[in-house]
């Protein structure tokens, strides 16, 4: 005696239009949730990049004029940015840092500072400058500015095109 099949025959499948149309629709609704999903945490990642460079921004400024060991600041904020491409540069246009920008180190000086140019070009479209006064630590006048260009992680870039 043969056994018969517990799973259901692709008749069924064939035959039945509504479940078709049943399972196309909860298969649209499901995709448009998840890109409305990834949508909303790709802007909140945005958002914390965006706060992050604000802090470290605050960091370099309260580095520069401040007296005292400062070496909590520079170890837990402005080098623990591993991914985050930055440019500090003074208000002349002089390059005085950059971190997570692929600079090869053999370069010449001039060939860093036309790739850090171009560099600073793209940031300036993604988002505007952050701005560092500095003062004397003792008389509080200012002698100078600084600006933080930054954009978002390669991570962030990658999601944020999709």
């Amino acid at each position: 005696m043969a056994k018969k099949s517990v799973l259901p025959s692709t008749e069924f499948y064939e035959d039945n239009a509504n479940l078709k149309w049943i399972i196309l629709a909860v298969s649209t609704v499901i995709s448009i949730g998840s890109i409305y999903y990834t949508n909303i945490l790709v802007d909140q990642l945005k958002e914390r990049e965006k706060n992050q460079m604000k802090l470290y921004a605050r960091a370099l400024e309260y580095t520069y004029q401040s007296n005292e060991d400062i070496l909590f600041v520079t170890e837990e904020i402005v080098k623990k940015n591993t991914s985050i491409p930055t440019i500090l540069m003074n208000e002349k246009g002089e390059f005085n840092y950059s971190n997570n920008i692929d600079i090869d180190p053999s370069w010449s000086e001039k060939k860093k500072n036309e790739v850090l140019k171009q560099e600073v070009n793209e940031m300036k479209k993604a988002f505007p400058p952050i701005e560092i006064i500095l003062k004397d630590p003792n008389t509080g006048e200012v002698f100078g500015k600084q600006y933080v260009y930054y954009e978002n992680d390669d991570e962030i870039s990658l999601l944020d095109n999709q």
